[in-house]
This record gives structure tokens, C-alpha cells and sequence, in this order.
């Protein structure tokens, strides 16, 4: 009877034993289970904090770029400015250089007779009928002069496009200049495209800087030579609609005409309002001052022996040679320049 109650209690304690080990087992199992599930929490929790930090330090970077990026923009803009100007004159100054050593009587000649045209034109025309000339800003460096041109025409008729370029390198120095046909195109284009967004930036719009005329003593100006007699003939106060072609049938009744040339402008192309005709002979030439005072497209011309070119002295360059016959100066010739159409007449 003992044994059986000690086999008894010894199976009780064995179960029991069995019990707690299995329950210590399964809490084991569960705080493991509980470990790895808080591990894993406090990895992806970690790992989301970590992807949250570099996203906000990425964010952090692309703005600080941007903000370097805004100002080296902003300090361009304000040096753009401040070359504007000067640019402007410096090439103006070259120009006027050139001119200078190749032509020097004929440059006083065409600077009074241009004067007077330019005078002419401005009070016989409508205000919102002027050219004007806007400056552009914050240009795109793979912007183009035929591109800006086309970008600026859906607001009215453009004359003519330039990008001031760097004068060693060629690279575009981001700004430029817009021709209208008219004030009024011009001031619309400043008022509806300024800041808009042109191959990804915004560009500034002003009107560009133009001489100031309106403080000049007018001069008068009658029918009679004032310059020695040549068979070359300066044609003053030309309307910008008259062609070499309508000074070949006028010109012609009078003699031979050799060439016939009217300038344009260097960078817009825009006629300069005056021309010259070269005749065969003085006595052509002569004949032919008498059309000075004739209407031609709603202007009245003015008529002037030119300076004869073959008398010239100077040491600058040829700017693309005698524009009525042959090479002035030895050597080679310089690039030409672009200067109006000429038209020659075969004997």
C-alpha cells in the first residue's frame, strides 16, 4: 500500500515537474516571441526614421543648391546690368572707330544727314509707330537669336534678335536684345512676358537704353551741294520701305548707274534712312541733284555729292572693301560687316 502511494506521489510530482517545465518552455518561447517582434518594431521603426532623415537631408541639399543656384543667378543679373551699358557703348565706340579710319569724310557727312533724317522721321511719325528695342534678361545659354525672335513674335512684329556674346570665348553672356516695329509691341512685350519662364528660367524685360534726341538743335537743311562734286550722289531722309530697285528706276533716267547702296544697321538690320548712287560720271551725278526735294514713299529726299572714297587716307581696315569698285587697301581684306544690300548695274 506504501509503495503504491509513493509511485503515486512520485507520478504527481513527475507531471507536475513535466508541467512547469512545458510552461516554463512556452514562456520562454513567448518573451523570445515577444523580443524578436519589438526587435523587429525597433528596426523598422529605426529604418524609417533613417529613410525620413536622409529624405529630409536631401530635401535640405536640393534647396540649399537652389537658393546658391538663385543668388549666383541674381549676382549675374546685377553684373549683366552693369555691362549692359557699357557693352553697348564699347561696340557702338568700335564701330564708329572703324568707320572712323576707313571713310572719315564721308562719316560727317552721314552723321548730320542721318541726324536730320532720324529728326525727320521721329516727328512725322506716330509715337507707337517708332522701332523699339527691349533688353532681355536671364536668358537660357542655349538660347538661340532665331529662337528668341520666334519666342517674341506671337506678341507683334519683330525686326530683329541678338544675344550679346563674350568676345573670346563666343559664349552667350545670358542677355539680349528684342527689335519691334513698333513702341507700342515693345511696351506689350514688357508688360505680358516679363518674369515669364522662357527654356526654363524667367526672364527680366526693360526697354533698353536709347539716345535721348529730343535736346538736339534741329538743323535746316536746303536743296543746294554742299560737298565738292563726285559722281557718287548721298541720299538723305529716305523712308525705310524704299528700295535699291526704286532707286534704279529713278536714278537711271539720269545716266549710267554703277551700284546702288542703302546701309542698315550692323545688329538689327534696320535701314539707316539714307543711301548712296554711283554714276559713271560727274556730269550724271549732276544731272541727277535735281530729283533732291522729290517725294519718294511719302518722304522728300535730300541730295548731296558723297566724298569721293578713292581719296581716303587712314590706317584702319577695309570692312569688306570699296563698296563701289575695288579693294582701298592692300593686304588682305577684313571680314565684311554687314552693311545694306548693294546692286551693281552691268554696262
Amino acid at each position: 500500500m506504501e509503495v503504491e502511494e509513493v509511485e503515486v506521489k512520485k507520478e504527481k510530482k513527475d507531471k507536475k515537474s513535466k508541467k512547469d517545465k512545458k510552461e516554463k518552455k512556452e514562456k520562454k518561447e513567448k518573451k523570445e516571441k515577444k523580443d524578436k517582434k519589438e526587435k523587429k518594431e525597433k528596426k523598422e521603426k529605426k529604418d524609417k526614421k533613417d529613410k525620413k532623415d536622409k529624405k529630409d537631408k536631401k530635401k535640405e541639399k536640393k534647396e540649399k543648391k537652389r537658393k546658391l543656384e538663385e543668388e549666383e543667378e541674381e549676382q549675374e543679373a546685377k553684373k549683366q546690368k552693369t555691362e549692359e551699358n557699357s557693352e553697348a557703348n564699347e561696340e557702338t565706340a568700335e564701330e564708329n572707330t572703324e568707320e572712323n579710319t576707313e571713310e572719315a569724310n564721308e562719316e560727317s557727312n552721314e552723321e548730320s544727314n542721318e541726324e536730320a533724317t532720324e529728326e525727320t522721321q521721329e516727328e512725322s511719325n506716330e509715337v507707337t509707330k517708332e522701332p523699339a528695342t527691349i533688353f532681355v534678361g536671364n536668358l537660357s545659354y542655349k538660347m538661340t537669336e532665331d529662337w528668341l525672335a520666334e519666342e517674341f513674335s506671337v506678341v507683334g512684329e519683330v525686326v530683329g534678335a541678338r544675344i550679346i556674346t563674350d568676345r573670346e570665348s563666343g559664349r552667350s553672356k545670358g542677355y539680349g536684345y528684342v527689335d519691334f516695329a513698333d513702341k507700342a509691341t515693345a511696351e506689350k512685350a514688357v508688360k505680358e512676358y516679363n518674369g515669364k519662364e522662357l527654356d526654363g528660367r524667367e526672364v527680366r524685360l526693360d526697354f533698353a537704353n536709347a539716345p535721348n534726341k529730343s535736346n538736339k538743335p534741329k538743323k535746316n537743311y536746303d536743296n543746294k551741294p554742299r560737298s565738292a562734286p563726285s559722281k557718287t550722289v548721298f541720299i538723305g531722309n529716305l523712308s525705310w520701305n524704299t528700295t535699291e530697285q526704286t532707286l534704279s528706276d529713278m536714278f537711271n533716267e539720269y545716266g549710267n548707274v554703277v551700284s546702288i547702296r542703302i546701309p542698315t544697321e550692323k545688329e538689327s538690320g534696320r535701314k539707316k534712312g539714307f543711301g548712296y548712287v554711283e554714276f559713271e560720271d560727274v556730269d550724271s551725278a549732276t544731272k541727277a541733284l535735281e530729283l533732291s526735294g522729290t517725294e519718294v514713299d511719302g518722304r522728300n529726299i535730300r541730295l548731296d555729292y558723297a566724298p569721293e572714297r578713292n581719296n581716303q587716307g587712314g590706317n584702319g581696315g577695309n570692312r569688306g572693301g570699296n563698296r563701289f569698285g575695288g579693294n582701298k587697301f592692300g593686304g588682305k581684306p577684313a571680314a565684311p560687316k554687314p552693311q545694306g544690300q548693294k546692286i551693281t548695274f552691268d554696262d
